[in-house]
């Protein structure tokens, strides 16, 4: 593999490689501590911040000493939180209908979840059948929960948003001190992404990838402007396309900002996958 080639037992871009959860230790220590104090929180943050890296980080925490549920709502869409709680138990436990004692629920993405089960949690919740629950999306002001969940919310944690440096600390720990990635490079990779953490692994894994396969000991410019192109380079590659595209009759002028607009558009949708 890849990553054998550059030194590694295992890839070190794996979620479960991750060793320092840079920029987010506080808030880590506080959603432990809600945890424990048996209440209900919400995590809000912009999509690839690091919600689910918390929360993995939890289910490391109390492995082995709780009951732990995690659902990932914007993968799983149709789902009974009665049967992810009851999941957890074994077949003699399911069999005599056991239900759940100080389970610790983590539910990733809940804007997702529909109504009727953020409100069977609630129920599990206020009978002690649930110690914690823990939620995570992108905005607490758009959630879609009754006033009584709302009232049981505890506490908002927002998750702010990294610094370049902290970006290069992220990954120096991903990569356990191998210099594939200069610092100046990771902050000029981490500002391409749009400061974006999980956008930013992403690209510095295909790009360690690829000097694996070209036995190339480091990462240049040369590598990261091949996938990801400046801003300056974007600008004048939209303006050359528009140029092109140019009607050369007054008359055409209707059809000329209709197609500028879809050509804008498709740079955008370009720009998206990259970042």
């Amino acid at each position: 593999m890849w990553y054998n080639d550059l030194g590694f037992m295992e890839n070190p871009f794996d979620d479960n490689a991750n060793k320092k959860l840079v920029g987010y230790e506080n808030i880590l220590d506080e959603v432990i501590y809600n945890i424990k104090a048996g209440n209900i929180i919400f995590i809000e943050g912009k999509n690839g911040f690091g919600k689910t890296a918390i929360l993995k980080r939890a289910i490391e925490e109390f492995r082995g000493f709780r009951k732990v549920a995690y659902v990932d709502c914007s993968k799983v869409k149709d789902i009974n939180v009665e049967d992810v709680l009851m999941g957890k138990y074994n077949f003699i436990e399911r069999l005599f209908k056991k239900t759940p004692r100080d389970m610790i629920v983590l539910v990733d993405d809940v804007n997702e979840l529909d109504k009727k089960n953020t409100e069977r949690l609630k129920f599990y919740y206020d009978q002690n059948y649930i110690k914690s629950v823990i939620f995570t999306g992108d905005n607490y002001n758009k959630l879609n929960f009754s006033e009584s969940l709302k009232d049981r919310i505890k506490n908002v944690i927002t998750l702010p948003e990294l610094k370049d440096f902290e970006a290069v600390d992220m990954l120096n720990s991903r990569l356990d001190g191998k210099k594939l990635i200069q610092d100046d490079i990771a902050k000029e990779i981490f500002e391409r992404t749009n400061n974006n953490p999980r956008e930013f692994l992403r690209i510095c894994e295909e790009l360690c990838k690829s000097i694996a396969e070209t036995k190339e000991e480091t990462v240049t410019m040369e590598h990261v402007n091949k996938i990801l192109p400046t801003k300056k380079s974007e600008s004048s590659a939209k303006k050359n396309i528009e140029k092109a595209k140019k009607p050369e009759k007054a008359a055409k002028k209707k059809d000329e900002k209709s197609e500028e607009l879809r050509i804008v558009y498709e740079q955008e949708d370009a720009a998206e996958r990259y970042y």
